[in-house]
Parts: structure tokens; sequence; C-alpha cells
């Protein structure tokens, strides 16, 4: 099967980060973490990122020709989940846009990471809040331009925050 099966205190964090072993364990047993991914292939920098709260985390990432998904098995409930990005490759925006799908709904549309950050080597994280009823999170991205990417996936048990109200 192309999962993982998470056993433990789900209450804790599950980082999927794009590593050799392809999972961190932050609290939560992992099992058969080399199938978490279906597709794609693995890219990495010693460059340094700017931003988020593990910028060591951006500095690999699976991409794919045309699509790829993680899946991670869980029990049902209400998660967060974060996908984490930096445009390590290319150099301009416009050079890499895909849509992210996450069980089946589309979360995001023509996303490119280089014009989201505000440029390269520049972490930015995407927050959804998701309701699993089949036990699976599966996240996909589907190329737009180029080649979709993703440098950790964060999973955490309960509801995202709400976005601070405008400043004015």
């Amino acid at each position: 099967a192309n999962g993982v099966t998470v056993t433990g205190n789900v209450a804790n964090t599950v980082i999927a980060q794009n590593r050799l072993v392809g999972l961190s364990d932050y609290g939560v047993q992992a099992l058969n973490a080399n199938k978490l991914y279906l597709g794609g292939n693995t890219f990495g920098t010693a460059g340094a990122i700017a931003g988020g709260n593990n910028p060591t985390l951006y500095q690999t990432e699976r991409w794919g020709n045309a699509s790829f998904q993680y899946q991670f098995a869980v029990p049902n409930g209400t998660y967060v989940v974060n996908l984490k990005f930096a445009e390590i490759y290319y150099s301009s925006a416009g050079q890499r846009v895909f849509n992210t799908v996450i069980n089946g709904q589309t979360v995001e549309s023509n996303f490119d990471v280089f014009a989201a950050a505000g440029g390269a080597f520049r972490a930015i994280d995407k927050s959804y809040t998701v309701n699993v009823t089949n036990g699976l999170i599966n996240v996909q991205l589907f190329s737009v331009i180029s080649n979709p990417k993703i440098s950790a996936i964060e999973i955490v048990q309960g509801q995202a925050a709400p976005p601070p109200p405008p400043t004015s």
C-alpha cells in the first residue's frame, strides 16, 4: 500500500519531509515511511532558507513531472494540514505553478511558490482544516507550469486558527 500507518498519540505532530527516510518522527510512530508518497523525485540544496520555524525542512523537496501524492492513514477526525514550501530551484515567478488537492478538494489553484513567498529560498506555509471520515489524508499536487513540489507536510489534530482580522 502507498500509505503510512500512524499509531500512538496523534495529537502530536507528524511531519513528512523529503529526507532520505522520507519521514521525521515528531512524537508519532510511523510504519512503511518509505511508502508515504506515490510518484515524484527528490532535490535538495545547502542554501539558507529565510523564514519558517525549521528552515532545514525547506532545503529538500519532492517534485513530480505531472503529479504526485502523499497518503497518510489517520483516525477519523479533524486535522490541520500544513503544507511547507520554498522555491529552491527556479529564480523567478511563473516558472513553477501547480494545483494542490487534499482529500479530493482543491485547496490551491495556480499556486506559485516563488510569487507567494516573495522570492526564492524563502519559506511559506499554507494551512488547511481537513475533516477525515475515511481514515485517510491524501495530498495531491498537479502541474500547471513545470513540476509541482513540496518541502514538508505537517499534520496536527485539531482545527486551524482563523486568519487575523484585516488591519486598516
